[in-house]
């Protein structure tokens, strides 16, 4: 039942700076499942212009493991909807 949808765009921005300046990011979450998969998707989706099934079709082939929650997909496929 968490709103994961406010820190988005922060998350994306933290990625996207330390990436632009040669870094790398470790995005990590109790079990590696649901939450911190859907930070990377959020990334993808804004910066890499992908729809929420391309992000997730990605990273499930990196991570098999990788499975938002139905609450945060939904709240993934809102943020691409506002982010065409």
């Amino acid at each position: 039942h968490q709103d994961l949808s406010p820190y988005f765009d922060e998350s994306v921005e933290f990625i996207k700076e330390a990436i632009n300046s040669g870094g790398k990011v470790l995005v990590h979450c109790s079990y590696g499942v649901s939450r911190s998969v859907s930070m990377v998707i959020a990334y993808l989706i804004k910066e890499k212009g992908m729809t929420y099934q391309e992000a997730y079709e990605l990273v499930k082939s990196k991570r098999q493991i990788a499975k938002p929650n139905i609450g945060f997909m939904k709240q993934l496929i809102i943020y691409e909807l506002e982010n065409k």
